[in-house]
């Protein structure tokens, strides 16, 4: 898979040529489209991804129930995750973690106790129950009348998909793989794997909607608590752990490591002699 992209570090004069490059669609029509405009500085500083239908089939078809990138077209097969949850849309897939019941009644100390188990402190896992719960449950409800004890089901966790988010998941919480391949595209301008901190943040602000103050919060606060699980030691949060929080499947290897290291941390204080 490649980008799509206007500049050419050797020849100037090529630039209207890269951005009048035609995709390969076997003899079907519309071909004939551009997809940067060398006047339009937005389309040219974010490029959007070209060949990803040799490596992925219809990669703007959005998935239900995997999340598919160019090099897992098939989602996440370790420990069987997309053949357990195939019952489950990607987005369900992404709070499973948080329902242990697995009865589809998320809890708001549910999401208290699940940020514990992944090693947020006692005041971050209060604030996200508080700020999760009371933003989204009301939307999750079967009626219009509002949840007393703020639960989310997750069954129609769809409808609290907040706006200026990535587009990754649709509106009815399935994958579109093209989505997710164009974030790195438009920001990982290095070409490393991943995202830093400094270009989420760029992230976010190039997927502001207007008037959209609620979805603004929503994805800073989710960048944020992103970063903060993963603690990159390079700085750089790598393409398999963001696809791996879109389906959920990443929080089950973060609670695993946290309680061996809780046990090991354990096991070593009670091997210490005290004189």
């Amino acid at each position: 898979m490649s980008c799509h992209s206007l500049v050419s570090p050797r020849i100037h004069h090529t630039r209207l040529q890269l951005s009048q490059r035609m995709s390969n669609n076997n003899g079907a029509k519309g071909g004939g489209f551009q997809a940067a405009i060398p006047s339009n500085s937005a389309t040219m500083s974010f490029p959007t991804p070209s060949g990803l239908e040799k490596k992925l089939v219809s990669p703007h078809t959005p998935r239900a129930n995997i999340a598919a990138d160019a090099e897992h077209p098939d989602g996440t097969t370790a420990r069987d995750w997309a053949s357990t949850h195939k019952n489950m849309t990607v987005l369900e897939q992404h709070v499973v973690f948080f329902n242990p019941k697995r009865d589809g009644v998320i809890w708001p100390l549910d999401t208290m106790k699940g940020h514990l188990k992944l090693g947020f402190n006692f005041f971050f896992a209060f604030l996200a129950m508080m700020v999760i719960h009371s933003g989204l449950s009301w939307w999750t409800q079967d009626g219009w009348m509002p949840d007393p004890f703020f639960r989310i089901y997750s069954k129609n966790i769809h409808r609290a998909k907040h706006g200026s988010d990535t587009g990754v998941y649709d509106s009815e919480g399935r994958f579109v793989p093209s989505a997710f391949e164009s974030l790195f595209c438009k920001f990982d301008k290095d070409k490393k794997g991943g995202l830093s901190f400094r270009e989420g943040l760029r992230m976010l602000r190039q997927n502001r909607n207007v008037a959209d103050p609620f979805g603004w919060a929503a994805a800073v606060f989710e960048w944020g608590t992103v970063w903060l699980l993963l603690a990159p030691s390079d700085h750089v949060i790598t393409k398999e752990q963001l696809r791996t929080i879109y389906d959920g499947s990443l929080f089950y290897e973060i609670e695993y490591e946290h309680s061996n290291k809780n046990k090991k941390l354990s096991k070593d204080q009670n091997n210490v002699k005290y004189d």
